[in-house]
């Protein structure tokens, strides 16, 4: 029995650019290339809806962004904290 499917080829999704349909596989899959150079076979599914949007280089990215805007929070709450201990008792 043959399916049809939406030719989903050299559209982007994401950070996923479609290459080819995979079908080494009984699911219909696509050969995706992310933007960072990685290939994977992504479920037609997970790119029309957008739980897939690279390869993991994104989630990566957005952990690094969080992690210097915390590390940022940090010193700028420890000055704070400094500040309040040098007014209230004199000295630090």
């Amino acid at each position: 029995m043959q399916y049809n499917f939406l030719d989903l080829s050299g559209q982007r999704f994401g950070r996923w650019v479609v290459i080819e349909r995979d079908t080494s596989l009984p699911r219909t899959m696509w050969i995706c290339v992310c933007d960072c150079g990685n290939t994977k076979s992504v479920e037609s599914n997970s790119l029309k809806l957008g739980t897939s949007i690279s390869c993991g280089c994104y989630r990566k990215e957005m952990a690094f962004e969080k992690s210097k805007d915390l590390l940022k929070y940090s010193f700028e709450f420890g000055s704070v904290v400094k500040d309040y201990c040098k007014n209230k008792y004199g000295k630090l």
